[in-house]
């Protein structure tokens, strides 16, 4: 935990986990993790008032990690992927959950999301073919599948560094990092951010309009670039030895 400049111990918040975690404040001062669970179904902790809730499952048979988003103050959308290889999603709101519904598609990487405005969904899924697919809600209701192109060696990641725009990153077939930005309802073609990259990227933006990008490099140390002022700035490593 890192609060006022400073990083506490680190403690154990139990359980038997699968996947790597996705986190998510659906209120401000909360937080929400999403896991996948030794059962394959997904679990959560919740925080809020200075303490942590007990585990709890969501359900589900799924088949990767979790991707979460929250698109309006108190929601959350919750998506994986299925072990018929399709991608499924509960949805929270006024305080309870829906059910786990379909999304269709063959999906073939961990999913990915962003939202870009109030109650807008963007998911982003490598698929059957190693292209980048996406849907996207909006108004309401999902869009169908579309192909963004590309050949994906990796899970996507994305973020949303200010209204309107997203940024969608994953390792190319030659090792570099490739990416897509949407601006103004209008996306980019592909183009490399370089780099030699063994593992799936993760993405954040921690103020409007940056962007810090990680992951592991051929020397298995934590790599990372960042957007700032409208321009990347170079490969930088954080040391460190990742599996």
């Amino acid at each position: 935990h890192f609060v006022n400049g400073a990083w506490s111990a680190r403690w154990s918040l139990g359980g038997i986990i699968k996947s790597q975690p996705a986190v998510v404040p659906v209120q401000p001062g909360t937080l929400d993790v999403y896991v996948r669970g030794a059962d394959n179904a997904v679990w959560s902790r919740h925080f809020a008032n200075g303490a942590w809730s007990a585990w709890w499952s969501l359900g589900g048979g799924i088949t990767n990690a979790v991707s979460v988003v929250s698109a309006s103050p108190g929601t959350a959308d919750v998506f994986a992927v299925g072990t018929d290889a399709a991608l499924w999603t509960r949805h929270l709101a006024n305080g309870g959950w829906g059910p786990w519904t379909s999304m269709g598609g063959i999906v073939t990487s961990a999913p990915s999301t962003a939202s870009a405005s109030a109650n807008t969904i963007s998911v982003f899924d490598r698929g059957a073919d190693g292209a980048l697919w996406t849907r996207q809600l909006a108004g309401g209701f999902w869009s169908p599948w579309t192909s963004m192109g590309g050949l994906l060696s990796s899970s996507p990641t994305s973020s949303s560094p200010a209204s309107g725009v997203i940024d969608v990153f994953a390792r190319g077939a030659d090792g570099a990092m490739w990416s897509r930005h949407l601006a103004v309802g209008t996306w980019t073609s592909w183009f490399s951010l370089g780099g030699y990259v063994t593992s799936p990227p993760s993405s954040a933006s921690r103020s409007p309009s940056t962007v810090d990008l990680f992951a592991r490099g051929g020397d298995n140390a934590l790599w990372t670039r960042q957007f700032l002022n409208g321009t990347w700035g170079p490969w930088t490593t954080l040391g460190g030895i990742l599996r």
